[in-house]
């Protein structure tokens, strides 16, 4: 049995032996363990719970299941859409970089008026110290003014 194996079924004996409404916190100390992996696990666990007849604890983990399932979808989604977010902000401060014109810039950032926000401010920063460092002040100027 691998070691990581070994730990999701200690992670999930330690969450049956705990009292209900301990469980977040539980996986909140060993968040390391929290993915798809646990949860296969924990299914497994709670069809053996059913076939040996231990319902209640069977029950209790399945629940405990769906609730990491909507979880790790929901972070799942976050980050991709975070992710997309990231992208088209690199996407806007391209066009701003081949403007050649101030008003171009304006019709850019108004055709996008959903990405203009503090993190599109963040990213054009960060894209303009990366220039710097690699010896494009004058590009980094130019998106930072």
């Amino acid at each position: 049995m691998d070691e990581h194996r070994i730990a999701y079924l200690q992670l999930i004996q330690t969450l049956m032996n705990s009292p209900n409404g301990t469980e977040k916190e539980i996986l909140a100390n060993h968040s390391e363990l929290v993915d798809a992996g646990l949860i296969q696990i924990i299914e497994a666990v709670a069809a053996r719970m059913t076939q040996e007849g231990n319902n209640n604890t069977a029950h209790r983990l399945q629940n405990l299941a769906q609730q990491l399932k909507q979880a790790l979808t929901q972070t799942t989604t976050h980050q991709d859409n975070q992710d997309n977010r990231q992208q088209a902000y690199l996407q806007v401060i391209e066009a701003l970089l081949q403007c050649p014109k101030q008003e171009k810039e304006e019709e850019i950032l108004n055709a996008n008026p959903n990405l203009v926000d503090a993190g599109l401010v963040q990213t054009i920063n960060q894209v303009a110290s990366q220039l710097k460092e690699r010896g494009a002040s004058n590009e980094a100027k130019c998106i930072i003014k």
